[in-house]
């Protein structure tokens, strides 16, 4: 399946809204995920949703240590082995 970036940022953006039903306008692409109330349960849900979607395993921990919608986008880019 072809992939691109700006698909991942709205496939996560949709997970990430969904889960914390927080105000589109309020999650930028840079924000820091942790402090709009992304916890533990939900970037477990997502990473499911991820590997489901994707048919790629990830571990849950990555959105923590990428932080933010463009650093998770960059890191699936990664793992999908797109430039």
């Amino acid at each position: 399946m072809p992939v691109d970036r700006e698909e991942i940022v709205a496939f996560l953006r949709s997970r990430i809204i969904q889960r914390t039903r927080i105000p589109e306008e309020r999650l930028g692409n840079d924000t820091v995920l942790s402090e709009i109330g992304v916890k533990s349960i939900d970037v477990v849900i997502i990473s499911g949703e991820i590997e489901d979607y994707y048919d790629i395993e990830v571990d849950p921990i990555m959105m923590f240590e990428y932080r933010t919608v463009d650093g998770v986008a960059d890191r699936l880019l990664e793992l999908l082995g797109r430039p």
